[in-house]
């Protein structure tokens, strides 16, 4: 059975609490989720043609009927250029994903585009609107071609079973090229991380998830599996991410 690096299981869970800057509470950033979290950067052939996603987890007093507005604003250029839209919970118990356009976000590129992501709740039941706190966003453009997502065959139709239907562990093929670690981050349904496991897979072909991390799911929420490998013309950067839904 292929083994994890890491000796123990470790949950990874969000704090839940507003953070105090000064005298005014904020919410919690909102999370781009092409982005690299260990560099900020969004790298332009890591989105897809839809657009950039920017979820939003579960916030404290989160109810049917808030309203959202959610602006990604360039702070790298004097032009200011804003995206903002605005949207209304309808299921306060589940995390929110926004599609941002990916022309917006690859405007500034060339200018090494920064962005400053933000969102604020109006909420339903009156009172003043509620600000988050930040996200930085650096847009990049990325060299040479692509490296495609992972897949998981036993995943049908991109689903995962939180009944734990897989005794043997989770097969995931790799793209074929060298890779050089997988990235397993899994998310409740409230849109906070779960737990994230890094480990080095067995080959280059494909690498087998074991049953004690499948049971780090919750219905209702995503896992994302990427690797860190490279593509054809040998520059190494993270694929493209398999995104599975948790049934």
């Amino acid at each position: 059975m292929n083994e994890f690096q890491n000796d123990a299981i470790l949950k990874s869970k969000f704090e839940n609490d507003r953070s105090r800057t000064g005298s005014v509470e904020l919410l919690p950033a909102p999370m781009v989720m092409e982005r690299d979290e260990r560099t900020t950067i969004l790298y332009e052939g890591e989105i897809e043609e839809s657009g950039a996603i920017t979820r939003l987890a579960v916030y404290p007093g989160m109810a049917r009927g808030d309203r959202i507005k959610l602006t990604w604003e360039n702070t790298s250029t004097e032009i200011v250029k804003k995206y903002s839209t605005e949207l209304k919970v309808s299921d306060p118990e589940s995390f929110i994903d926004i599609t941002v356009p990916k022309s917006f976000v690859c405007y500034f590129i060339n200018n090494l585009g920064r962005f400053q992501v933000t969102y604020k709740v109006f909420p339903a039941a009156g009172g003043p609107p509620l600000p988050s706190e930040s996200t930085i966003v650096t847009s990049v453009k990325l060299t040479g071609s692509v490296i495609p997502a992972p897949k998981a065959p036993e995943a049908k139709d991109g689903n995962l079973s939180s009944q734990h239907d897989y005794p043997d562990g989770l097969t995931i093929l790799l793209s074929p090229k060298l890779t050089i670690n997988c990235t397993w981050t899994s998310y409740g349904r409230d849109g906070r991380i779960l737990y994230l496991e890094r480990w080095n897979p067995e080959s280059d072909e494909k690498t087998v998830v074991v049953p004690e991390v499948l049971k780090l799911i919750e219905t209702g929420g995503e896992v994302r599996v990427s690797s860190f490998s490279n593509n054809l013309e040998d520059y190494i950067f993270d694929s493209l991410p398999l995104v599975l839904k948790v049934l």
